[in-house]
């Protein structure tokens, strides 16, 4: 099993207070974590490919007065031979969202 760290000892070992030592960690990770996302997803093109195009939000982390809420995008391209129907579902799959919840909803509704 790797060995884990608390927040500040992970800051640590990936960005050393002392500017003149070389960082432990070139990636400091977490995985298997439930976050809440504000999931939006949309056609979209990139560099010529058709695809899926999502933005990522963080509902809970309030900004300050001059920011603007988290968000996080990304550009899934479609894989040769799959529909934009099935790349979606395929998106929303790798989200954690189950075909079958019904949670989607008009995004220029909300």
């Amino acid at each position: 099993m790797d060995e884990k760290w608390t927040l500040e000892e992970g800051i640590e070992k990936i960005l050393p207070a002392d500017p003149k030592e070389f960082p432990e960690l070139d990636d400091l990770g977490i995985s298997k974590r439930q976050l809440i996302l504000d999931v939006s997803m949309t056609e979209g093109q990139h560099n010529g490919e058709r695809g899926i195009s999502i933005i990522l939000q963080v509902p809970e982390v309030e900004p300050e007065e001059d920011e603007e809420y988290p968000s996080f995008s990304g550009f899934f391209p479609q894989r040769e031979g799959e529909t934009l129907q099935k790349a979606a579902k395929r998106v929303a799959t790798m989200l954690g969202i189950q075909p079958d919840e019904r949670v989607w909803e008009d995004g220029d509704s909300i």
